[in-house]
């Protein structure tokens, strides 16, 4: 990226980005929810960028600044902040619907050398208020009263992401390599303080070499397709939440996590699962230890079970670039010294095969998940 200068049009700490519409694949299921909510925080996010530094859109910056991570947390799904009548068809709906207005607050809280950490707030707007420009305080008296049976506004979701800035260099044996570059603007005084408490907040981290995984890890393959490649050749960073609500999905369904905090019990025990085929055309092929040639799950009788739950906090940790491949995989399993009250924290590491043929960590996330009280496994 070129040097730059800050704006000097106008002195912000926080932008808002004008109000959108949220289309109807990013409202039907959770699982498409979440992978909209962190492009929309991606582009809001990319938005307040190019003001800041006054970069022209059309001058791409993609192969100097890259995501290391984002941490997701679904304010819609805390009953404090979810004020009106759930939908008919489901009771536990929380998600907006097609058509409603959203917005998106930005704001930068902390500089590094060679970083920069934003934090972003998405915020329903009720539709009375669609023309409203959310960075003019002086129109708030203009908007203290809403249409009659409109909502007020409520934080449906609220994001960190942590970008850094990288240069490109070639190594001895001729491979492009990505390190750390000089952050090409630095002006503290747009710096605001941090509006968001996760309750995970301190990030993952790679386990030492050799460190076993816990003997209720499970490995699912991944299915990775041509149409998950972004314009570097990597698997775009918003498909990575659908590949953990995949894992999460069937790990609930099999009753992988049973060994977490929930108060549901089966009555008899799950039968083993062997190994099988690992090919995307067996869905039921999980592997249960770190020999993936001897490996068996069982949850016994007694077991903590569950078949649905809500994730309420979602942290993606991008530790390499992931490339579609076959062999790439994701383990799991619910860090049983991390559970939180009525949240279950579960650990995800998406990998991919070395030149060796070991599993490489590409992604290091996680999940706060809160199950379904009234959803008892049918055994």
């Amino acid at each position: 990226m070129a040097s730059s200068t800050l704006s000097t049009k106008q002195p912000f700490t926080v932008l808002s980005e004008s109000p959108e519409k949220f289309r109807w694949i990013e409202v039907t299921t959770e699982c498409r929810h979440i992978e909209s909510l962190f492009s929309i925080v991606s582009d809001a996010r990319d938005a307040q960028l190019f003001k800041l530094i006054n970069v022209p859109q059309s001058n791409s910056r993609a192969s100097t600044l890259v995501t290391r991570s984002v941490a997701l947390r679904l304010d819609q799904n805390d009953p404090e902040n979810f004020g009106r009548t759930p939908e008919g068809m489901s009771k536990h709906r929380t998600r907006p619907l097609f058509m409603d207005l959203f917005r998106v607050e930005c704001r930068i809280i902390r500089f590094g050398r060679s970083s920069i950490l934003f934090e972003n707030l998405v915020w329903s707007v009720p539709k009375s208020q669609q023309g409203r420009d959310f960075n003019d305080r002086s129109q708030d008296a203009l908007y203290q009263e809403l249409a009659p049976g409109e909502e007020p506004q409520r934080l449906l979701a609220s994001a960190t992401s942590s970008l850094v800035w990288v240069k490109t260099i070639i190594d001895k044996d001729g491979h492009e390599r990505f390190q750390p570059a000089e952050m090409p603007f630095r002006d503290e005084s747009i710096v605001s303080p941090s509006v968001i408490q996760l309750r995970c907040p301190d990030p993952l981290r790679l386990s030492a070499p050799g460190t076993p995984r816990p003997p209720n890890a499970f490995r699912v393959p991944l299915c990775l397709r041509m149409s998950d490649i972004d314009q570097l050749g990597h698997v775009t960073n918003s498909r990575y939440p659908s590949f953990i609500h995949d894992v999460l999905t069937y790990g609930l369904e099999q009753g992988y996590y049973a060994n977490g905090f929930g108060p549901l019990k089966t009555t008899k025990d799950l039968p083993s699962i062997s190994i099988g085929d690992e090919g995307c055309g067996n869905s039921r092929t999980v592997i249960g230890s770190n020999d993936p040639r001897s490996a068996q799950i069982a949850v016994r009788s007694g077991a903590q079970f569950y078949r649905k739950a809500k994730i309420h906090e979602l942290y993606v940790g991008y530790e390499q670039e992931l490339k579609v491949q076959d062999g790439s995989s994701v383990w799991s399993w619910v860090e049983k010294d991390r559970v939180q009250g009525k949240f279950d924290v579960v650990r995800f590491e998406i990998c991919f095969l070395n030149s060796k043929g070991e599993d490489e960590v590409a992604s290091i996330s996680r999940a706060l998940i809160h199950e379904h009280a009234l959803q008892k496994a049918s055994l």
